[in-house]
């Protein structure tokens, strides 16, 4: 389906490998308990205050795109799961088009491959949470945020990682049990006598996983100082945070995947931090029960998208587990700040469309309308006349489908910067969306339930 909007959405698609630019990153080492005594931890921390808004699909700017002059954002992770056989209507002025894939026997392969060569073993039963040290730097903080929330986007919906509001002064001591502490320091201060001997002269990146004395794992992870730049920082950030959360090995075909041992100018034009086997495998891994049932199933996937006047498109594609929306203004930034958009005043409103996944891959469609208080950069998103086509089975035109729950979803949402999400009022959900245009003639974005996940868009 990914295929069938064309030019629009060439950005989930792969390309060449690239030139390698970068030294080696440090392959995390896990240090063995040694048989009678364990690790002493440090003192206990409190119970960590979480961002939880960690769980919001990630914003992602595609640097590849941005190197040719265009500035090209994604809502989410997409990736294309295959369907050639598609359906296309037209609601409105939205192309929605939807389909279920062909078998792809080699993925499945492939992710067994992946698993294999990165030496998956699972270090965390339950979700851990990032914690940064005491003095952290704000724009090191947003990285590593947003790599959390890249990261969440690949693991399954019940086991988000968060971040503790509270701060460790210090790494002198080892990590406690189901904390990932991550910072940016000197690779000349990273000698620590709780961790195995290793040659860190070259490493841009250093992760170390180790019990505590209640036979917890916890994860100490270093940054080098010396890297610099937002997607290289993201790179090594996430690709350190993988290694504590159980990739030990490496993936050696950088143009691929973010675990290859070297950091390459990549000119893929899919997601450029997190790539389709990194995402396949983290979901296969956390989420075995599904990976088991889509492999019995003959690995088949499902996706639905639409497409608004060519300058925002959104969607739904499902392979492992839960479905994972997506959203992408195309390359249509807006100028500036909504709030200082002189062009509007008093309230806005968008109307567009929402295209979605059930849990038993129902396709639901509804209008979709955002209203936005510039005063106070608060406002509503609803979907009304909400309606769902059996699976497998394509959507028709408006109103031809079965009434979806009650009809109709709201939520309050804040406008930060040139995005929005959930306030916390209305309907059972996740909200992540983005203006686009450049005067914010468009608007588009995410919506993740247990019962649903959806893209939507609309148009002033």
């Amino acid at each position: 389906m990914i295929r069938a909007l064309g030019a629009l959405v060439v950005v989930l698609f792969l390309s060449g490998c690239g030139a390698a630019v970068g030294t080696a990153l440090r392959i995390a080492q896990e240090l063995d308990r040694p048989s009678g005594r364990r690790v002493a931890p440090p003192p206990r921390t409190p119970i960590p205050s979480l961002y939880r808004d960690t769980s919001n699909a990630p914003w992602i700017r595609s640097y590849r795109k941005l190197e040719e002059g265009v500035d090209w954002w994604l809502i989410g992770t997409p990736v294309d799961v295959g369907v050639e056989d598609f359906t296309e209507n037209r609601h409105g002025n939205t192309l929605v088009v939807s389909g279920e894939s062909v078998p792809l026997p080699w993925v499945a392969d492939v992710v067994k491959e992946y698993l294999t060569t990165v030496d998956a073993t699972k270090p965390f039963t339950s979700p851990p949470f990032v914690q940064l040290p005491h003095g952290r730097d704000d724009r090191f903080f947003g990285l590593v945020f947003k790599a959390v929330q890249i990261i969440n986007s690949a693991l399954p919906n019940d086991f988000q990682i968060g971040m503790d509001e509270n701060t460790y002064t210090s790494s002198i001591g080892p990590p406690p049990g189901g904390v990932i502490r991550v910072e940016q320091s000197s690779r000349s201060t990273w000698r620590r006598d709780w961790i195995i001997p290793a040659d860190l002269t070259h490493a841009l990146g250093f992760a170390v996983r180790l019990y505590d004395v209640d036979s917890r794992y916890g994860s100490q992870v270093f940054i080098d100082s010396s890297v610099q730049g937002e997607e290289a920082l993201l790179q090594v950030i996430v690709h350190e945070i993988l290694h504590s959360l159980g990739f030990g090995g490496h993936y050696d075909l950088p143009a691929l995947s973010v675990m290859a041992s070297t950091i390459y100018d990549r000119p893929e034009l899919g997601p450029t931090i997190m790539l389709p086997f990194d995402l396949w495998g983290l979901r296969a891994f956390y989420d075995p029960e599904s990976y088991a049932e889509w492999l019995r199933d003959g690995s088949r996937g499902y996706e639905v998208g639409g497409c608004l006047d060519e300058v925002v498109c959104f969607g739904v594609a499902r392979l492992i587990g839960d479905a994972d929306p997506w959203a992408s203004n195309l390359g249509h930034t807006t100028h500036n700040l909504l709030a200082e958009n002189p062009t509007l005043m008093g309230t806005v409103t968008w109307r567009g469309r929402m295209v979605g996944l059930t849990p038993a891959n129902e396709v639901v469609g509804a209008a979709a309308r955002l209203g936005i208080d510039l005063d106070t950069l608060g406002g509503d998103l609803d979907f009304t006349g909400m309606e769902y086509w059996r699976a497998g089975q394509a959507p028709g035109r408006v109103g031809s489908g079965l009434r979806w729950s009650d009809g109709d979803l709201t939520y309050g949402v804040v406008v930060i910067s040139n995005g929005f999400i959930q306030d916390g009022t209305g309907d059972a959900g996740t909200v992540t969306g983005m203006f686009a245009g450049h005067s914010h003639e468009y608007m588009t974005g995410v919506l993740e339930r247990d019962d649903l996940a959806a893209g939507f868009g609309g148009k002033r």
